[in-house]
């Protein structure tokens, strides 16, 4: 029986993306154990079938189609034919940082969503990306980065814009969000960012997390450890003064915190960051 061959980008990739492999599967049918990511999972085919199965429905995507697994849903996989894709896990997309992007990516959908992508344009992406795979060059983070977001773009495009109760928990969690950016260095509770949205505490939590994927609390400290990875590697900061200066508790709950964020320490990152061996 034949394999499945993954080439993985072992590099630092920018947020919010977290992993990306090109995988080609063999042949003869195979099925993927049941299982969950706690982050975004993101497959676009390039040939072959594939097909998701989550909450008792399964969807079948071809070439040149887009799936987009949410957070913390269990699902299975399985391919009936030779085929190719490439995998991503990402965190949301959120309004703010990324506008109008958040309708595909952000909102914690309860099925796995189906975009057809132009054949072109995604073709165009998708040889361009795997071409940075398989021969990966000093800037190559940045090359996948602005591609993986324009092939994003290209899917977002496919949609139709929120309407009625998404629109109005998107503008409020929207609000929250910029709340949380003009403050995540300081202390902030659910009651602030529930004030901010004119909601009681726990109708703002469910909203939050429907429309991000997350816990307001979780991504709080996402936020701040977006702001680490800057400033380890653009400052000379101590580990000390950038857990102070982003309001953790201890250096301890900072290191262990961005070590579950980018699955690296803070030293690591640092040094690789600034091209230095590990």
């Amino acid at each position: 029986m034949g394999k499945v061959i993954t080439v993985a980008y072992e590099r630092i990739l920018y947020p919010p993306f977290k992993m990306l492999a090109w995988v080609r599967y063999p042949s003869q049918p195979r099925r993927f154990g049941t299982h969950v990511h706690d982050d975004f999972q993101t497959v676009i085919v390039l040939s072959g079938t594939l097909s998701f199965t989550a909450a008792g429905v399964t969807t079948t995507a071809g070439a040149g189609d887009m799936l987009v697994v949410p957070p913390e849903m269990l699902h299975e996989s399985a391919s009936s034919d030779a085929c190719q894709a490439i995998q991503l896990l990402h965190s949301p997309m959120t309004l703010q940082l990324y506008g109008e992007l958040f309708p595909l990516f952000g909102q914690q959908n309860e099925l796995i969503r189906k975009i057809t992508l132009p054949s072109e344009d995604a073709t165009a992406l998708c040889h361009a990306i795997i071409d940075e795979l398989q021969t990966p060059s000093a800037m190559s983070s940045v090359n996948l980065h602005a591609a993986l977001m324009e092939l994003f773009v290209t899917a977002a495009r496919q949609a139709p814009p929120p309407t009625g109760s998404d629109l109005y928990s998107e503008q409020a969690v929207q609000r929250a969000i910029r709340y949380i950016e003009k403050h995540y260095m300081e202390k902030i509770t659910l009651t602030d960012l529930a004030a901010q949205c004119n909601l009681s505490v726990s109708r703002f939590a469910h909203l939050f997390r429907r429309c991000t994927g997350q816990t307001p609390m979780h991504y709080i400290i996402e936020r701040k450890l977006v702001q680490a990875e800057i400033l380890l590697g653009f400052s000379d900061n101590s580990m000390s003064q950038i857990a102070e200066k982003l309001g953790f508790s201890s250096i301890h709950y900072f290191s262990r915190s961005f070590k579950i964020h980018k699955h690296l320490s803070p030293l690591v990152f640092r040094r690789l960051s600034r091209g230095q061996p590990d």
